[in-house]
Parts: C-alpha cells; structure tokens; sequence
C-alpha cells in the first residue's frame, strides 16, 4: 500500500482505485459530511468526483493532492485528507479534511491536522500553511487556533456564508 504518512490510528494514502473513489463518494452523499463546506449543497455523482480527483491527482508529485485516511485496525475509510496549492505555490499550502460524520467526536481530526502539518513542514519544507473553513465550523477552528495558526481574514460569501481563513507559519 502507497502511503503518505501515518499517525496512531490512521493511514493516509493515495487514491488508486475504483473502490477507493466509490468509497469516498459514500462521504460526499452524505449532507451531514459536507454541511461546513462552501457548496455543500452541490449533488456528487461519481463522475463529479471522479473529475475533481483527476484535478488534484497532478499535485502527488510534489506531495500534495487528496488522500485517504483509512484506520489501520479495519482499513475503513474515516475522512478525505486534501494539500491544496490554492495560492500556485506549493510552498503555502492550504489543508483541508473531511470526516465522516460517523467517525466525528474521536479526535481524528486533531490527529489528521496534527499530523498534516507535521508532513508539511519537516517533509515539504513549507514556509506557512492556509486552511479555511466556514465560520460555523467550530470544531476545525478550535483544532487549527490550537495547533498555533492565527485568523487573517473573513469574508462573506455569496451564498451567505462567512469564510474564515487561518495562517501557520512554518
């Protein structure tokens, strides 16, 4: 199994194959999963995903790109795991992570995030990483101010959403 790294309870790897993609749409269907997000309200069919993970499966190359992050007792998958070059430089990521939601309240996503900003900084050598979330996501926001990133903008969003963004410099 090709993976990016790992952290007590998880495996983080790439996505190879059709089961992986059918898997993770499984995530994505699921309203409750994607409440948070920015186009939460967006209807993903396979071949949806299936475009959006040919955009990002470029970024591997470099180490960046979405994951999966399976438990190493089951091999079940609990969240999608993204490094995004939103900034067209891989030397400022933004992070992303979505958990299904039958996986939320066990800490996995201070462990994803704890360790998503290990990986980029010791094994990328990034100078700062970016994550934004939405307003009303407090849990990210509580694990992100805890790990040591800081608020640099908010902004209202055209479907009425406020985005929050955070920098971690490396």
């Amino acid at each position: 199994m090709d993976y990016l790294f790992k952290t007590d309870r998880l495996i983080i790897q790439k996505i190879d194959s059709e089961n992986d993609i059918l898997d993770l749409l499984e995530i994505y269907k699921n309203k409750d999963n994607l409440k948070y997000l920015n186009n939460s309200d967006f209807e993903w069919s396979l071949n949806n995903l299936k475009l959006k993970l040919l955009l990002y499966r470029k970024l591997y190359k470099v180490g960046l790109g979405i994951y999966l992050a399976r438990l190493k007792e089951n091999n079940q998958i609990v969240a999608e795991v993204s490094f995004f070059d939103s900034f067209d430089n891989i030397k400022t990521p933004e992070i992303g992570y979505i958990i299904d939601k039958k996986y939320w309240n066990n800490k996995f996503g201070t462990e994803i995030v704890t360790a998503m900003v290990t990986y980029l900084i010791q094994d990328l050598k990034v100078n700062s990483i970016y994550a934004r979330m939405n307003i009303e996501n407090l849990a990210s926001n509580k694990i992100c101010k805890t790990l040591g990133f800081i608020e640099i903008e908010k902004i209202k969003l055209e479907n009425n959403i406020t985005r929050q963004t955070l920098l971690l410099k490396a």
